[in-house]
């Protein structure tokens, strides 16, 4: 399987962007204790003591630091997020023009999406695509409910892009960045039991080594043929939900990936297959940048409500630590 860059062992980016949201957590939570046990507010001059012990106010600083830097690390982490999708944003722009793609960089490419092999029928709803992926589910992710899995799969004939810097093949295997569509049940489940007996379906069980190989293997198939489909032989009976997600001929996309110039398109890479995993989002120039201008705006204002959170944790802080 030759994706065309140098192969690393291990996933070092993915482990220390890991260790950061830890560390930031940890250090935020350390600076906010010190500060209050530096800063640990007097008790009324009237009041004897003024201070209680040391150890009862340390107990009570690093305690509300640890509380703190909950609504604090999810704040810095929400802006950002504000900051990817304004970055995100701009190499979608810089994507509209005509710069050649740099070599082993995960970078963005807009355009029509256009098969090379032969077309694909979507599972559930018959239609003619090039990708699709589609779900049997039941539940949801709601109070009291757990949303299971019954069967789902992907699929993608070889195809390319039609953009202004020439044509990009697609390699890899993409995560799909749209909201699927839900189908009618009857409909589907008469489809679905139609359709899983003719593929190959791999079946979970608690043997996660076998299903993480699974995974793998289309996570990091490079041939620009991707199939995968897994679930029980009954889903079409025990399902409740079904979805469909499809990408046709001509499509207006864009592609978040790794480009590999000696292939000459986007490929996945073995040592940072979860940072460099190619996404797909569909839609105009337009469409997608203000999708991203939205969703900047939305981790802001999500972002200053956990700051005001933390704020309001450190006055009521100042205010009371004293009275205990």
């Amino acid at each position: 399987m030759d994706t065309g860059i140098p192969q690393q062992g291990t996933n070092r980016k993915l482990k220390r962007s890991c260790l950061i949201a830890v560390g930031v957590y940890f250090l935020l939570s350390l600076g906010l204790g010190l500060w209050f046990l530096i800063r640990f507010p007097e008790a009324p001059p009237d009041t004897t003591p003024r201070l209680p012990p040391l150890p009862y106010r340390a107990i009570l600083a690093f305690g509300a630091g640890l509380i703190g830097a909950i609504p604090g690390s999810l704040a810095l982490g929400l802006f950002d997020g504000m900051r990817i999708s304004l970055m995100e944003r701009a190499s979608l722009l810089k994507a509209s023009s005509k710069t050649v793609p740099a070599d082993g960089l995960f970078q963005t490419f807009h355009g029509r999406i256009m098969a090379s092999g032969p077309m694909l029928a979507a599972p559930l709803t018959g239609r003619e695509c090039l990708l699709y992926k589609y779900m049997a589910t039941k539940g949801q992710d709601t109070k009291g409910s757990i949303k299971v899995t019954h069967a789902e799969g992907y699929a993608l004939t070889p195809s390319h892009l039609e953009t202004l810097c020439g044509r990009i093949r697609l390699y890899a295997f993409m995560e799909l960045e749209f909201p699927a569509e839900f189908v009618d049940t009857d409909t589907a489940r008469k489809r679905l039991a139609d359709f899983l007996p003719t593929v190959e379906l791999f079946q979970p069980s608690w043997d996660l080594m076998a299903h993480y190989r699974e995974t793998q293997k289309h996570l990091l198939d490079s041939d620009g043929t991707i199939r995968y489909h897994k679930g029980q032989p009954n889903a079409a009976e025990t399902a409740a939900d079904f979805s469909e997600q499809i990408i046709q001929q001509g499509d207006e996309v864009a592609v978040f990936g790794l480009y590999s110039a000696s292939r000459g398109g986007i490929v996945p890479d073995p040592g940072e297959e979860i940072l460099h995993r190619a996404r797909l989002h569909k839609g105009s120039l337009p469409q997608l940048t203000r999708k991203f201008v939205g969703k900047a705006v939305l981790s802001a204002f999500l972002g200053s409500l956990f700051a005001a959170g933390l704020w309001g944790w450190i006055y009521l802080f100042f205010q009371h630590a004293a009275e205990y």
